[in-house]
């Protein structure tokens, strides 16, 4: 018996979840909101008027968008990764499930 017990639907709702906070890039999600706060700071760039101010916004800008990315890519492989998993997970459960009803069928038309 194998120490693993894992609830599909659980997994789903769970990854369901993670899809909402994370977002696809508009609305209120980590990557919705990363995208509205990165246009701020363009907007802060341009109407600055510095040079010195500009450079730094940008810098900032910058640093926030490759940490962005990276959150966001890291969790959409997370995700996908669990997904895979558990969908593995559930082919092997079919897969021994057919091969025990293959072996049973093999018992038909005994005599008693």
């Amino acid at each position: 018996m194998s120490g693993w017990d894992i609830d599909p639907a659980g997994v789903s709702t769970v990854l369901g979840k993670v899809e909402a906070v994370v977002g696809d890039g508009s609305g209120d999600g980590l990557s919705g909101s990363t995208n509205s706060g990165l246009t701020s700071l363009s907007e802060a760039m341009s109407a600055s008027g510095s040079g010195v101010v500009s450079t730094a916004v940008s810098e900032l800008f910058d640093q926030i968008s490759n940490l962005s990315q990276q959150m966001t890519s890291k969790t959409v492989r997370a995700t996908v990764g669990c997904s895979q998993a558990t969908q593995a997970y559930i082919d092997g459960d079919m897969e021994m499930a057919e091969r025990a009803q293959s072996r049973v069928g093999g018992t038909t038309g005994i005599e008693l």
